[in-house]
Order: C-alpha cells, then sequence, then structure tokens
C-alpha cells in the first residue's frame, strides 16, 4: 500500500518488522514510542533509524525497581509475577473528576421546566439540582458516573476475568482528583471500591460532589442536566509519590473545564515523566476540546504517550470542521504529536497509529441488539490500554477495544461487569483460535512516512 504522508515526524518511523531479533513487537515500545528517555545500557533492538532504542527489560524507576511492562511480556513468556502492583506500586491511577449519574424517563414538559433544550445539556447550581432531584420525586436510578471511572473499572475487571479463566495477574488501579466531603461523594467512593478501585485524593471539608442529572424523553432523546460540584483538587506530596509508583497515569479531559486545572495536570505529568510513567490523555468532548485547545497542545507537547479522541475530538484538535477531517485524517495527522493515537469513528470501527503505522481497526458486532451507547468510548480505551500493559501490537489493542465496547452497547449503563469481561475475553480466545491470552491477528496498517 502507499505510504501516507502526514504533516508532522513521528518520534520514531523504524518498523518492528525489521528487527534482526525475534522478539515480541511490544518488546520495542517503551523507547521506540518515546516513553523513555533512558540510554541503552545493551544490545538496542530495531533499526540504526530509531533514534530512541528499546531495551529488552522494563522500565526502571529512580530506585531502580521495574515497573513499566510485565517481564513475560517482553521476554514472550507465560510467567506469574507479583509485578509492580504490590509493595506500594500500582498499575493505573485517573485523574479526573468523580461524578453522581441520575438517570429518569420524563415527557419534555419537565425540560421545558428546567429551561433544557431537548438534546442538550444546561449547567445549574446546587440549588436547582434540588429542585429538579425533588420534581423527579424518587423516579431515578442512581449510578456512580465519570468516564474516567468507567474506564478504570473495566480495566479491572479485564483483569479480574483473565485471573479467574487463566490465574493472571489483577491490575492494581485507582483514581485521584475531585470528589465532594458529602453523601454523593462517599456512595461514589463506595462503588469504585466494590469494583476494585480506590479513590486516592481526600476530598476537602464542605466540597460538594458534581452529578449529572440524564433525563430522557420518550423518544429515547437524552437531554442533560449538569451540577459541576467542586473543582478543588492539589498534586500534592501524597499523589506524587503515587504517580511515581505507578506505570500507567491516565488523565481525563474533562479536569480542564474546572478552574485552574491546567497547572495541576502539568504537575502530574511532570512527576510521571520524570518517574518513567505512561501518560495517557482522553479528550472527552468535542465541545472542550474546542475551548481548551491549546490546554490540551500544551499537555500533548509536554511528554503525552498515548493520545485517545474521537473523530470530532480530532477535529477539534485540529481547529478544523469535523466535515472536513475524517477520523482516518485525524489519525494521520496527529501521529507526529504523539507517539501512540487512538480515533475512533463510532460504528465505522476506529484507527490506531505508532511506530510509523496506521491500524484500521474494524467494529466489532455481537449476536447481541446494541441499547445504549453510553460508556461505549470509555470501555473502549479500558480495552486498548488493558492490551497496551498485557503486551498486544496495535492492531490486538484496537481489537480487545472493539470487543469490550461492543458488549458495553448491549447494556444500560458504562460499567463493564464481570461477566462482561469474561464474555470479552472467551470471545477473543475463540475467534482467534489459539490458547493464549489475546489474538495477534493480521491487520490492514498504513506506513507513514515523514516529511521530506
Amino acid at each position: 500500500m502507499a505510504a501516507a504522508s502526514i504533516r508532522a515526524d513521528c518520534r520514531c518511523l523504524a518498523s518492528c518488522a525489521s528487527s534482526p531479533l525475534r522478539v515480541p513487537q511490544f518488546a520495542q515500545w517503551p523507547s521506540q514510542l518515546g516513553m523513555s528517555t533512558r540510554e541503552p545500557k545493551a544490545r538496542p533492538l530495531g533499526t540504526e533509524t530509531c533514534k530512541t532504542q528499546a531495551l529488552l527489560q522494563p522500565f526502571e524507576g529512580r530506585d531502580g525497581s521495574s515497573r513499566g511492562l510485565p517481564v513475560e511480556f517482553l521476554l514472550g513468556k507465560t510467567v506469574q509475577t507479583e509485578g509492580p502492583g504490590d509493595a506500594g506500586f500500582w498499575d493505573v491511577v485517573g485523574l479526573g473528576q468523580g461524578m453522581v449519574d441520575l438517570g429518569a424517563q420524563v415527557d419534555e414538559s419537565v425540560l421545558s421546566e428546567f429551561g433544557v433544550e431537548k438534546g442538550g445539556r444546561r449547567v445549574i447550581g446546587v440549588e436547582e439540582r434540588a429542585e429538579l432531584v425533588q420534581r423527579l420525586d424518587g423516579e431515578y436510578t442512581v449510578r456512580a458516573g465519570s468516564s474516567l471511572a468507567n474506564t478504570l473499572v473495566a480495566m479491572t475487571r479485564l483483569s479480574c476475568a483473565e485471573n479467574r479463566l487463566s490465574s493472571g495477574r489483577k491490575l492494581k488501579t485507582g483514581m485521584a482528583g475531585c470528589l465532594g466531603a458529602d453523601v454523593q461523594g462517599e456512595f461514589f467512593k463506595a462503588q469504585l471500591r466494590r469494583a476494585d478501585v480506590e479513590f486516592l485524593s481526600s476530598p476537602a471539608p464542605g466540597t460538594l460532589t458534581g452529578s449529572v442529572v440524564v433525563l430522557t424523553t420518550p423518544d429515547a432523546q437524552r437531554s442533560f442536566v449538569s451540577f459541576p460540584g467542586s473543582s478543588e483538587y492539589e498534586v500534592d506530596d501524597p499523589l506524587k509519590s503515587i504517580i511515581s509508583r505507578t506505570r500507567m497515569l491516565l488523565i481525563e479531559g474533562y479536569l480542564l473545564e474546572l478552574p485552574g486545572s491546567l497547572p495541576r495536570i502539568k504537575q502530574a505529568v511532570a512527576m510521571a515523566k520524570e518517574s518513567g510513567t505512561v501518560v495517557v490523555l482522553t479528550a472527552g468532548d468535542a465541545g472542550l476540546v474546542g475551548r481548551h485547545r491549546e490546554a490540551f497542545k500544551e499537555i500533548i507537547n509536554l511528554g503525552t504517550d498515548i493520545l485517545f479522541t474521537n473523530q470530532e475530538e480530532a477535529a477539534a484538535l485540529l481547529d478544523e470542521s469535523p466535515d472536513e477531517v475524517s477520523a482516518h485524517d485525524g489519525a494521520l495527522r496527529l501521529a507526529g504529536d504523539c507517539p501512540m493515537v487512538v480515533v475512533t469513528d463510532g460504528c465505522k470501527g476506529s484507527y490506531l497509529t505508532g511506530l510509523g503505522k496506521l491500524h484500521v481497526v474494524p467494529p466489532c458486532w455481537t449476536k447481541n441488539t446494541p441499547v445504549d451507547t453510553c460508556g461505549a468510548g470509555d470501555v473502549y480505551s479500558a480495552g486498548v490500554l488493558y492490551g497496551f500493559l498485557r503486551g498486544l501490537d496495535l492492531y490486538g489493542m484496537g481489537q480487545t477495544g472493539a470487543r469490550a465496547a461492543s458488549a458495553i452497547i448491549c447494556k444500560d449503563g458504562g460499567r463493564l461487569s464481570l461477566q462482561d469481561a469474561e464474555d470479552v475475553l472467551m470471545d477473543i480466545r475463540h475467534n482467534s483460535g489459539i490458547s493464549g491470552d489475546f489474538p495477534i491477528q493480521k491487520s490492514t496498517e498504513i506506513h507513514l512516512k515523514q516529511k521530506a
């Protein structure tokens, strides 16, 4: 296939296929993708054209302990290890805002009463939230919300499912950031704890937890009423210590809506880069990206390793109309700004770039009928990142994300259950025709080239 041009140079265009050593493809990822700046201490992998060569060993922290990648995947062996999740280490820590979601079936008169445009979103204060909840008269459901929490829970449950099926090590995951010191905040933490995800920050006294009320009219159209809650959180010494002992820091783009959040995010990224922690950034929403485009660019340029967007968010990041930028084009054009870029395109599939290649991953459809797309992007991200931590290549990550997303759209809500996670892994194994944990199948890939 003919090479495709990109506007900016990739950090590394060396192909794993040209490596003289027969090792798993993922063994070359950390430094080839710009995720580690350590100087090589052994024979490098890949071609001489790659400026940042990789080693056949995990990342090392400042204390000399291994944390980035499990040794068994670097060596291509199935070996049970204790891993960095033990003795104070974390596999994944998310930085975001805890929210509580309320859902109710209403007629259109309720939308008019509270000034909500059908299909739109309105921000309200705490008094109006109380009025709305009273108006619903108990006819609503309550869930622990947050896009970030959905992703962390899904990753944790995928690891728990693998532990059940093949004794794989469970991930140790946590979330830090904003949460109120109120009943809603305690509910949020309890729900995370039930899913084996710890909330790591201490809410400031007197703060309130944010919430989103989802109002669904008889025509199945959803409208949103948001209470942003308190915006107080600090990247303090305890959180910095946690980040320094974490394999992956997952940052929720929605944080940028909170006043004064950018300096705190930059602090967290700087700590992660100093510690060899992989930094992941999710865009969250096209409108959000449009309002905070320069802030997103700052975070990316500071050292984001993996970027997640959908087609509209990619267009917003490129400051162009979504009608003018396809998901395919968005992935190509963002490829030079970040070692690994993932752009989703709804029912059309997704595009993943890294190591100078673009992989086209089709959607995954099951026999079950889709009922709710809420959380599909969150769980897709979880599948991709879980595949990353488990040593898959780009296409395998995309496949895992697509299969996980197909499970969540066949149920209400955005939380992947343990049974869903087991079904995902069993289906992947069945369709791959192998006895290993995940499939590594032939992908549709496009080689990128540097501008002359």
